[in-house]
């Protein structure tokens, strides 16, 4: 291996290579060929010329770099933002809705049969939407939770990733996020073998999180440790990221690492052709002297009768000297008018490419960014112009990359703060299941587990033609199915973002017992009068 890595290197430095050669004798058919034919035995690294990849780069997170690189193209590139807001906007959107659903067939399995299915997903939504739409819910008391789920969303994607701490007082739970950038390693650390912190995140002996040390205010050295889990081994703060590189990496990075560079490169080129197209509008015209013109300006005629006084000799030695001092410092615009250019000079306009190339290469890099990051260009840019199939390609594309994305930062961000809130409103009598708080204080992780199964819903991605949707599924089920409904009023109220179904059902027979008796019949009738 030793022989090859300096054969490598050698190549590189245009040194002479010496190659070992190893030669083994041919036993084959008679050929036209030398009776030894020469094995080179090499490891293979991707590589198949040597120097032409480069040299093998073992990429270190720089986490701190990185998050103010994207903080910084986040502030100063449109398009950056635009990307990322769309990202929160989707995933996000106003916060995230709960949807309780216990697996009641795990808990009649442990033996638990008289669980109140509906009475519990009901009551659990209620309390848990009033919670996260209150600003007590965060620590400073000044944002709700579903504020609290677009800003961590939205540092997770930018700044590498966000803390969650989780704090109970009198019974009270609050949420607090704190910027990664605090994160940091004490120097009483840095040579000790005691303890294990990367970056601010302590490590114990599996791998598993122990804690954060978080940098107090207007100090220099001074850190205050904060526990990852309490006594019951519930979450009481983590990190949520959207992604992260390596396994072994306690940190994430910002999703648009791999195409920063590209990022601040193409906003330079957008504001070069814009500022070049600003600058080029400021010269009309010019004149282009051949090798028979005098040099003479078209325009000198034009610009002595512009400032002599009425009956000045515009052919006087005084103003002449006036006009040519001027002349270098003032451009007029012709309106209107013909100009008879000397021999040898011919006007044009500056004119450039540059503009008419712009939309082409703009697009296709921006295209290749939002594939990187993995969002269809036509949601980024909002620009739906394509035809149906491929309009509906992309929005199918988009929904399954929301689904993964809604559901990987719910399980991060909303879930270890759900089944702290479940804990804590059983255990206060907020919410009565005796058989929960049994299983709460035996630690039965598969009944706990059972009861605080749910989904975090958000805002449905809109069928462009939802007739044509129904219409193939339908026909999918064929004639046996033609009666089988495809969708419950819960979901059918989630597509079309109509608020709470239960809600709606209750409104809605209030108003029908208001409705005076003939207008109720009006259906009816039209019924009976279809069926005959």
């Amino acid at each position: 291996m030793a022989n090859q890595f300096t054969t490598w290197y050698n190549s590189l430095l245009g040194k002479e290579v010496k190659v070992e050669v190893e030669y083994k004798a041919y036993d084959g058919p008679a050929v036209n060929v030398s009776a030894q034919a020469p094995i080179l035995r090499m490891l293979f690294d991707g590589e198949k010329t040597p120097g032409e990849i480069g040299v093998i780069r073992d990429w270190q997170m720089d986490t701190v770099a990185l998050a103010f690189r994207s903080w910084q193209s986040f502030t100063e590139n449109d398009i950056t933002q635009d990307v990322i807001k769309k990202f929160v906007l989707w995933v996000c959107g106003g916060g995230l809705k709960l949807q309780s659903e216990p697996l009641t067939t795990i808990l009649e399995d442990i033996g638990i049969a008289d669980f109140d299915h509906e009475k519990f997903t009901n009551i659990v939504e209620a309390r848990f939407a009033l919670f996260a739409k209150s600003q007590k819910a965060s620590w400073s008391g000044e944002q709700s939770l579903n504020v609290m789920c677009q800003e961590a969303y939205k540092n997770a994607l930018i700044g590498c990733d966000v803390l969650v701490v989780q704090r109970v007082q009198g019974g009270k739970q609050t949420v607090q996020l704190i910027d990664t950038a605090q994160l940091g390693t004490p120097s009483k650390y840095f040579m000790s073998s005691e303890k294990r912190i990367i970056k601010g995140v302590e490590i114990g002996s599996r791998g598993e999180i122990i804690g954060f040390h978080v940098k107090k205010p207007n100090t220099f050295d001074d850190y205050e440790f904060i526990k990852a889990r309490d006594s019951k081994g519930r979450k009481m703060a983590y990190l949520v990221y959207a992604t992260k590189m390596k396994i072994d990496d306690v940190r994430g990075i910002p999703i648009i690492t791999p195409v920063l560079q590209t990022l601040e490169m193409l906003n330079r080129y957008k504001e070069a052709t814009v500022g070049g197209a600003e600058e080029r509008q400021k010269i009309a015209w010019f004149f282009e002297h051949s090798k028979d013109s005098d040099g003479e300006n078209a325009l000198t005629e034009s610009i002595k009768k512009s400032f002599a006084p009425n009956g000045a000799d515009t052919h006087s030695k005084d103003y002449l000297s006036e006009i040519q001092e001027a002349q270098g410092q003032i451009a007029l615009t012709q309106q209107k008018s013909i100009i008879n250019p000397p021999v040898g000079a011919t006007i044009k306009s500056i004119q450039s490419d540059q503009e008419i190339n712009f939309k082409d290469f703009f697009l296709t890099n921006i295209n290749i960014i939002c594939a990187c990051i993995g969002i269809p260009p036509e949601i980024a840019l909002s620009k739906y112009d394509s035809n149906f199939s491929a309009s509906r390609a992309a929005i199918k594309d988009w929904e399954h990359t929301l689904n993964v994305a809604r559901r990987n930062f719910s399980e991060q961000f909303y879930q270890p703060i759900y089944e702290l809130w479940l804990d804590l409103n059983v255990l206060t009598g907020k919410i009565k299941e005796p058989n929960y708080l049994n299983a709460l204080i035996a630690q039965d992780d598969d009944v706990l587990g059972a009861y605080r199964n749910c989904r975090w819903t958000g805002a449905s991605v809109p069928h462009i033609d939802p007739l044509k949707e129904v219409m193939a599924e339908r026909a999918k089920l064929g004639d046996l199915g033609a009666n089988i409904p495809l969708t419950t009023v819960e979901r059918a109220t989630e597509n079309v973002n109509g608020g709470e179904s239960n809600s709606n059902i209750e409104q809605f027979l209030k108003e029908m017992a208001k409705m005076p008796k003939e207008e109720k019949e009006k259906p009816k009738e039209k019924i009976a009068k279809e069926e005959k």
